[in-house]
């Protein structure tokens, strides 16, 4: 088998479930897909939430004018073509903590150089370390729901919901919202790529 194809981490768990005996096959196969759809469409909120928090940043500490936003687009969009390239090479657990650690430089680094418009090239380069998981996330598991676009649908219904959380959240929680929205989700890809993975709650 080709390389790309053993990279995909969830593939052996969603092979096990149609390994399974006639008794258990049917449940524990749409339990594992059900799984699987969730992971999708949390990675898209996850996306949304950190590229919203990045902006809202930046609006608020440092410009609201379109440098900022063409820092978080073009940022955003290296990193993730990054990730397709190298993703594969890591476990997604490293470009996760990658992303969170990088979110909350940008939000560290803004509290201290706050409207200093010569800290705006390193908060690019933030944004698009927080990238990486996102190209990654599409190079290890386009054949998770079966075909890519099956996949690019889900992740991107997790997206626009993704951000209307973050732009709730900015407006009902504020700063203190979008710092800890991210790690839970985090946390939350992590736990569901952990029972995917290793076939918990195959059983």
């Amino acid at each position: 088998r080709g390389r790309d194809e053993t990279d995909l981490p969830f593939q052996h768990a969603l092979y096990r479930s149609s390994q399974l005996g006639p008794p258990h096959r049917q449940s524990q196969g749409r339990l594992t897909g059900k799984m699987a759809l969730l992971f999708v469409i949390i990675n898209g909120i996850f996306f949304a939430v950190l590229q919203s928090g990045f902006f809202f940043a930046l609006g608020t500490r440092m410009t609201s004018a379109y440098p900022g936003f063409l820092t978080v687009t073009l940022g955003w969009l290296i990193g993730s073509a990054l990730g397709l390239r190298i993703g594969h090479k890591v476990k997604p657990s490293f470009w996760i903590a990658s992303s969170l650690a990088a979110y909350m430089a940008t939000f560290w680094g803004l509290a201290f150089f706050a409207y200093d418009i010569r800290f705006l090239p390193l908060c690019g380069a933030m944004v698009a370390l927080s990238g990486l998981y996102a190209g990654a996330f599409f190079r290890v598991n386009r054949s998770l729901l079966g075909t890519a676009s099956r996949l690019f649908f889900w992740e991107n219904n997790g997206f626009i919901a993704g951000w209307i959380i973050g732009f709730s959240g900015f407006v009902w929680g504020g700063v203190p919202l979008l710092l800890w929205m991210p790690g839970l989700l985090g946390g939350a890809i992590l736990l569901l790529g952990f029972l995917l993975t290793s076939g918990s709650g195959l059983r």
